[in-house]
């Protein structure tokens, strides 16, 4: 089974709906969550959703340190155990409705109080452009997708105009996500030549075509 990010999957409704949660059916994470394990990967899927890349940060920040490994105390034979466990574990109000910053000051209750550091994904753009013979995603407008470090690089579809083939990309492609980049699609036209005809000893005569 193909893991999923939950809050991939949270960004992707909220961006389709406009962060109307009232509009969702659960039969849509149903045919989302079939898309990835057929192997489509969200980026594509959520290409044609502008708020998506929006809503990914904001949930991230919010909710990322939220899902993970835990513990929890359970009744067993011989008394209290403590079981590992994977899931939500985040819990309202989150700590006691207090905000805080690095270098903040915590006034401990008469209880052990447990702080979760909370981590934000470094998000990188990649432009390409079209440059002047071709389209991308069917135009010539610079397309930008934003990847996360070290993510496979995902390139948009090239369309040469007439006479011209795709040359490559400038400067050369780097497959893993470092930093922000710009790409400019390069193309070449096909070189022309002239067509001469033979009367091969027949009569009259044609100008030579160039092809």
């Amino acid at each position: 089974m193909t893991p999923m990010s939950w809050i991939e999957l949270l960004a992707y409704i909220a961006a389709k709906h406009g962060n109307d949660f009232s509009r969702f059916e659960n039969a849509q994470l149903d045919e989302l969550a079939a898309q990835l394990q057929s192997g489509k990967r969200m980026r594509s899927l959520a290409a044609g959703l502008p708020d998506y890349a929006y809503y990914l940060k904001a949930y991230t920040a919010v909710l990322g340190g939220h899902v993970g490994e835990y513990e929890i105390q359970l009744p067993g034979a011989n008394g209290a155990e403590w079981e590992k466990r994977y899931g939500l574990k985040a819990f309202s109000p989150i700590a006691g409705d207090y905000a805080y910053a690095d270098g903040d000051r915590y006034r401990m209750d008469d209880a052990d109080v447990t702080l979760y550091a909370v981590w934000q994904p470094i998000v990188y753009q990649i432009t390409f452009q079209a440059g002047k013979h071709g389209q991308l995603d069917g135009g010539t407008a610079d397309v930008v997708y934003e990847f996360l470090y070290h993510d496979d690089l995902v390139l948009p579809t090239i369309q040469p105009d007439e006479f011209y083939y795709f040359g490559g990309w400038e400067p050369s492609l780097a497959l893993k996500i470092t930093g922000n980049q710009t790409y400019t699609a390069t193309w070449t036209d096909y070189p022309m030549h002239d067509v001469h005809f033979d009367a091969n000893t027949g009569q009259g005569t044609m100008l030579s075509q160039p092809i």
